[in-house]
């Protein structure tokens, strides 16, 4: 099973305004959002390359994502 908090924190590398408990939270959250779409592919047939690819097609726009993470954080401030 791939590490998906390791890719996560690989591809939102710019978050800047996330305090870093709530870095921690959101990486959690969205490796097991992947981790669940891995898993449901696996026991629907898939082949682990066949769900990888599934689990990381949920997300396409890091840089997307980072910004709205970074604008929620701001307005919390």
């Amino acid at each position: 099973m791939p590490d998906w908090r390791t890719y996560i924190s690989d591809h939102l590398a710019g978050l800047l305004k996330v305090e870093p408990e709530r870095e921690h939270e959101i990486t959690s959250e969205l490796a097991q959002q992947l981790e669940q779409t891995y898993c449901e592919a696996m026991a629907g047939g898939a082949s682990e390359h066949e769900a990888e690819r599934r689990a990381k097609a949920q997300f396409r726009d890091w840089a997307g994502l980072a910004w709205e993470i970074n604008e929620i954080g701001r307005a919390h401030v």
